[in-house]
Parts: structure tokens; C-alpha cells; sequence
């Protein structure tokens, strides 16, 4: 082991109850695959439980450090005997758990009874603590190699896992062994560091966190396999049918070479023998892609048929991470990342099957697999979400914390007239018309439901200091269709506040040297037909009419901007949740506003004060849902997984949806006074 490490061991008197646990197992990469014509062994594809089983993979070294035990090698000759019943600690806990498992399967290492008599097997795991996940609460990256760089200025060269990739452990030549054991045993030296330095700041609630995510995984979540199944078979033979009307599939271009099925050049060739101009982008949910569509779409149908290929193409990778995650059981092992958003600590998405981002709409296909745009009079309608469904006996409570966000951004600011409303049942979209747009009569939503689309919108989009160029194409989601949006911002601005429209953006350009946007361009220069002005103006007078009504929320912005902008003398802002936990932005410069938020390595932002208040507010947000979910947990539920503000909970058939509700909207004692409101149903799959 290098002396700079072994230095920092010598020098460390924490965490001595701790021992660090690492595992080396065999992979190869798709890449690797593919060039020596082999198949594929990683977690990637497969997940942790369905890598752990593949037929070539093999668990052939375990590095363990703690101050009094040190092992490198086979795991089956390890101590384990030493380091039964103390607090394991692993980067990236939840693969090294699998493989513990595994070989406790294969008998090639001692069953749960390690962690001694008296300790149950659910109780034995809360004691093994993931430092990745410890690493990123600490605002350090997650991966070891950048953690321990960042806290400890010590480089790990992880050569050495690349240049396992495909070797099986017995090939390594024996001049080249010690170099591997040498770095796994660092490897563990370090993941014993980052536990003993860090963790007294990582408070117990997070630490609940951690384990309770990657509980989630080890639970599983039921599939219904068979659905899964023909769900595969009807996407494979659909795919195969969009693919034959795409034209130049299975043709050479000029120098033989087979065209590729996502070619630009053959779509433009394509475009160019239809008559039209070619898109200058194909991404789905460009605006430009859009407009592209709306105008020439029927004339290239290729393009339409290339973009329904992508979609099923992408389902149909969804849909194979889901069927290889399957157990025995038929729960599929589904994982979510602890703080994987550095910005706010929210929840992420594990790789290939993510369920944070699954389809939102099923894909419908008719008799003969031709694409259907709705379920109605479809043959096959293909829907992930209706895959996951509650296990025998048991039915699932669908809870969503309603509106956090504005309740949380009002209660942050002091915003007493909004709280009382929303305190006394009201919803956040009626309190704010009624407390900035002048509302005064009865039921908003029932009796004027055009004004609580606006208020939504507005409530939804200006919050965090949206511009009107931005709120223009927000507000169009919330207004239902173009001739609600029109009846609303469509309608001619008077003389006066065109002008001063035109004030503001002069003054963007000259007072603040701004250059100009293409919009204010176009502006000037009478290209914008009268309709899209008149858009234009009346998006400017509602951010306008937004920002004089709530001056706390515009006081909250200044607030924070003058505050990161002093933060450039040192280079790093904090900003304290009133959960205790800081987000912190670092290598501030007063320049740009650039940032790289979440920890020194993070891509730089441009970062203000409305972006600033976002990132407040969602942490805030996520900090009573961590809440909430630990109060449904300690209640005896299950909760299978979650969705931004919303949890899936697997109950007994006596559980009502306002028992989940009232755990989920129980405050703590920071929030006490904040008025948390929840929905909740009951269904027998997951559904949105």
C-alpha cells in the first residue's frame, strides 16, 4: 500500500468499529463483447442480482481494512469470523451486498449467522452503510477514485479494473497479481477513510435514507412476467414492421456500405426526393422538430415512421432491463440512487430501466402491429407502468404530496395570506389568484377554469424568475389546446403596455448589455406576425402583474443572488435547509454566475437567484418527503418505490389510503407550521 495512505490510516482515530468490505468480481464489457464476438457480463445490463447469476460471472478476490484486520484475496478463505457483527461499509454497498449474497448461495462463504445469533437477517443489513452515498452527502463526487482525490488529495488508479475487463483472474500473469491486490486493498483502505472522516456528519434520518433506498432494491418490486413477456414479443414484431417502411433500411450507399438505419444523410436524401426542406433536427422534442412536423410531416413519411421506430426501439430496451431483473420470485430487483440530483439530494434512476423517467403514454399497435396514436379499438397497448403490480394479497396505495413545491416556496418567504388559504383546505392555485389576481368569487377551478389554468401556469412557471420568452411556451401546456392558450394571451394589448414592453427590452439591451434575443429582433423589426406580438406582450404583463404581487417571493430571489454573487471571495456558497442540511455550490465567480453545484467537481451552471430559490425549494420539498416516507416505514409498510413526490406503498388489504396520507403529510418539527396536503389511491398496478 502507498505511504501517503498509509499514512492517513496511521493519523485516523475514528471509525474503528467500521470495516470496509470490496469485492473484485469478473465482467466484460459490451464494448469488449463486441470486439472479440463474446457476450456481455455486467451490471449494466442485467442489474446487481441479474449479473451475480450470469453463467461466466465469478466473485474471485474480497479486500477487507480495518484497523485491526487486513485481507486481501479469496473470499473464501477470508476472516469473515473477525468482522462479524460490526458496521460494514462499502462504496457502492448495494452491489457488494449482492455478491455477499450470491456466495453465500454458492456456500463459498459463511451464512448470515457471521453477524451473530441474536441478530435477524433484516437487522444484520441495517449495520452494512454505503460511502458513495455518504461521499455525495458530504458534497464530494461519487465515484472513489474523485471522492478520495477530493478529500484526501490521493489519486486510485483505476487502470487496473479497466485492464481486468474480460481477464479471469487466473489468466493474470503472477508478475501482475500484486498490482491488482495492491489496489484492492486500497480501494478498501479508502472506502474505510471516507466512513471514518465523514461519517459523524451524516445525520441519522440520511443514513435511514441510504439503507432504506437500497432496501428497495432487495425487496423487489412484483411484475407481472407473463404481461412482460408478450409485452416484448408484440414491441419485436412491431419494430420489425416499422422498420420495413423506412426506405433506405437494408440498401448500400455509393461506397457499399450497408446505410445505417438512423442515418441524417439518408433522411435528407429522403426529405430532398420528397419535396421538402430537411429538419435540422430529428430529437423528438425539439421545438424546431415540431414545427418541422406540423408543416411538412405528411409529405416525408418516413420521418414518422423513423420516430415511431425510436420510440418502440426505446421501449423495447425498457422493457428487456425490467424482464432481466426479474428473480425467482417474480419481483423484479428495481433501483433508485440516494441524492443522485447534487443540486437538491432528490432521487434518481438506476441505469437501462429508470423509474423515475418511464413511458408516460402506452404504445398502441392494431391486428397487424400498424401504429394506433390512442387505446381505443387497439389490439395490443403496451404499458410498462402496468407491469408493476402488487404481490398476492396485497394492493398498492398510490400517494402524491399535492403541490409542495408553491407550498413550500410560500411558506419560505412568509407568504401568511397564501398559508391560511392553503391551511384551511384551499389548493395553492386558487390561493394564489385569490391572493395576486384579484379572484374574489366562488370555486375558481369550477367557475372560471381558464383563469385556474393561468393561475397554475403562473404559479408553476413563475416562481423561480422564468422570463416572458420562457413562460410563453410553459403556459401553453397548462392552457389545455392553442384556442384556450389564444383566448388568454392571444387578445390585443393595449397601446401603453406595448410600449412599455418595448422599453424593457431596450433596456435590457442598452442598460444591462444584453445582446439582443432573435424574439425582441423580431420584435422591432415587424417580422412577428400580429397574433405572436400580442402573445409576446401579454406573457410580459403577467410575469410583470407575477412579480408586483409577490414581493416576497422577488425578495427571496434578490436575496440569495447578492448572497452567492459575495460568495465569488472564497469561491463557495452555502445555503442552509431548515432541515439542517446545506447545499452548497462550489468555484463561484461573480462573472456569469458560474458555479458547479453539488460538490468541486460537478459541470459549471450559470447560476441566479430564481434558479437558486428552485434548488431551495425542491430540497426543502424533498427533505418532508424523506420525512413522510421514514413515518410510512416505521408505520410497518412497504414501500416498493418512489416517483419524485410520490410514493408506491404495498399494503394489506385493510390499509386505507388515509392512513398512507396522514403518514406521508406528518411534518417534523421544522415544518410544523407548514400546510402539507396528500392524494392517494388504490390500485393493483402502478399507474400515473
Amino acid at each position: 500500500m502507498r505511504a501517503e495512505i498509509q499514512a492517513l490510516l496511521a493519523s485516523t482515530t475514528g471509525g474503528q468499529d467500521a470495516v470496509a468490505v470490496d469485492f473484485e468480481t469478473f465482467y466484460r464489457s459490451e464494448k469488449k463483447a463486441r470486439r472479440d464476438g463474446t457476450t456481455p457480463c455486467t451490471v449494466e445490463l442485467s442489474g446487481n442480482y441479474g449479473y451475480c447469476r450470469h453463467p461466466e460471472w465469478d466473485a474471485y478476490m474480497v479486500s477487507i481494512y480495518a484497523p485491526d484486520v487486513q485481507y486481501v484475496g479469496d473470499p473464501r478463505t477470508a476472516p469473515w469470523e473477525k468482522v462479524a457483527g460490526r458496521v460494514w461499509v462499502s462504496h457502492n454497498a448495494n452491489f457488494d451486498r449482492h455478491v455477499f449474497e450470491r456466495l453465500v448461495e454458492q456456500r463459498k462463504v459463511p451464512d448470515m449467522t457471521v453477524w451473530g445469533p441474536d441478530m435477524s437477517k433484516a437487522e444484520a443489513w441495517k449495520v452494512w452503510h454505503d460511502t458513495a452515498d455518504l461521499a455525495v452527502y458530504s458534497h464530494l463526487p461519487r465515484a472513489i477514485a474523485q471522492a478520495a482525490e477530493c478529500q484526501f488529495r490521493v489519486k486510485l488508479d483505476k487502470a487496473v479494473r479497466s485492464d481486468m475487463d474480460g481477464v479471469r483472474w487466473n489468466d493474470v500473469p503472477v508478475s501482475e497479481r500484486d498490482r491488482v491486490l495492491t489496489y484492492a486493498l486500497e480501494d478498501a483502505a479508502l472506502c474505510w477513510l471516507l466512513w471514518a472522516h465523514l461519517s459523524p456528519g451524516w445525520p441519522e434520518h440520511e443514513r435511514q435514507a441510504s439503507l432504506h433506498t437500497a432496501e428497495i432494491e432487495f425487496r423487489g418490486v412484483p411484475v407481472d412476467r407473463a404481461a412482460v413477456d408478450r409485452d416484448i414479443s408484440v414491441l419485436e414484431t412491431a419494430l420489425h414492421h416499422v422498420r420495413k417502411r423506412i426506405p433506405w433500411v437494408d440498401t448500400e450507399d455509393e461506397h457499399g456500405k450497408p446505410v445505417a438505419l438512423r442515418s441524417k444523410a439518408a433522411l435528407d436524401k429522403e426529405c430532398l426526393k420528397c419535396g421538402v426542406p430537411p429538419p435540422s433536427t430529428t430529437a423528438q422534442k425539439a421545438k424546431e422538430f415540431l414545427e418541422w412536423l406540423d408543416e411538412y410531416g405528411e409529405r416525408v413519411p418516413a420521418v414518422i415512421e423513423l420516430g415511431r421506430y425510436r420510440r418502440i426501439d426505446r421501449a423495447l430496451s425498457v422493457y428487456r432491463a425490467l424482464q432481466a431483473r426479474i428473480r425467482p420470485d417474480g419481483r423484479a430487483a428495481l433501483g433508485l440512487k440516494y441524492m443522485g440530483a447534487a443540486k437538491t439530494g432528490r432521487w434518481s434512476g438506476a441505469a437501462k430501466f429508470n423509474l423515475q423517467n418511464l413511458m408516460k403514454a402506452p404504445l398502441c399497435f392494431d391486428a397487424e402491429f400498424g401504429w394506433m396514436d390512442s387505446a381505443k379499438g387497439a389490439a395490443y397497448v403496451v404499458d410498462v407502468r402496468a407491469r408493476i403490480v402488487a404481490g398476492p394479497g396485497r394492493k398498492m396505495v398510490i400517494a402524491d404530496l399535492s403541490q409542495i413545491e408553491p407550498r413550500v416556496l410560500n411558506w419560505a418567504v412568509g407568504n401568511l395570506d397564501f398559508l391560511t388559504l392553503c391551511a384551511a383546505g384551499m389548493g395553492p392555485y386558487e390561493a394564489h389568484a385569490r391572493t395576486s389576481m384579484g379572484w374574489t368569487a366562488g370555486n375558481l377551478k369550477k367557475e372560471a377554469p381558464q383563469v385556474y389554468a393561468l393561475a397554475k401556469a403562473r404559479v408553476l412557471a413563475l416562481g423561480y424568475g422564468a422570463g416572458w420568452h420562457k413562460f410563453v411556451e410553459m403556459a401553453r401546456g397548462y392552457l389545455g389546446n392553442e384556442e384556450e392558450f389564444l383566448a388568454v394571451f392571444g387578445v390585443k394589448p393595449s397601446d401603453k403596455a406595448v410600449e412599455e414592453f418595448k422599453s424593457y427590452l431596450l433596456w435590457l439591451v442598452q442598460e444591462l448589455g444584453h445582446a439582443p434575443s432573435k424574439k425582441a429582433l423580431m420584435f422591432f423589426t415587424n417580422e412577428a406576425d400580429e397574433q405572436t406580438r400580442n402573445v409576446w406582450v401579454n406573457s410580459w404583463l403577467q410575469v410583470t402583474s407575477f412579480r408586483r404581487s409577490n414581493q416576497l417571493i422577488k425578495g427571496l430571489w434578490d436575496r440569495f443572488d447578492k448572497d452567492f454573487k459575495a460568495s465569488a471571495l472564497d469561491g463557495l456558497f452555502e445555503n442552509e435547509l431548515p432541515s439542517g442540511r446545506v447545499l452548497r455550490y462550489f468555484a463561484v465567480t461573480a462573472t456569469g454566475w458560474m458555479c458547479k453545484p453539488g460538490n468541486p467537481r460537478g459541470i459549471p451552471q450559470r447560476t441566479y437567484g430564481g434558479l437558486l430559490v428552485e434548488n431551495y425549494v425542491q430540497a426543502v420539498a424533498r427533505d418532508l418527503f424523506l420525512h413522510g416516507m421514514l413515518n410510512i416505514e416505521r408505520a410497518g409498510h412497504r414501500v416498493l418505490f418512489h416517483v419524485h413526490d410520490e410514493v408506491v406503498v404495498e399494503v394489506d388489504e385493510n390499509v386505507t389510503p388515509d392512513e398512507i396520507v396522514r403518514l406521508l403529510t406528518t411534518t417534523p418539527s421544522w415544518a410544523a407550521d407548514l400546510p402539507v396536503a396528500a392524494e392517494a389511491e388504490v390500485a393493483q398496478h402502478y399507474k400515473k
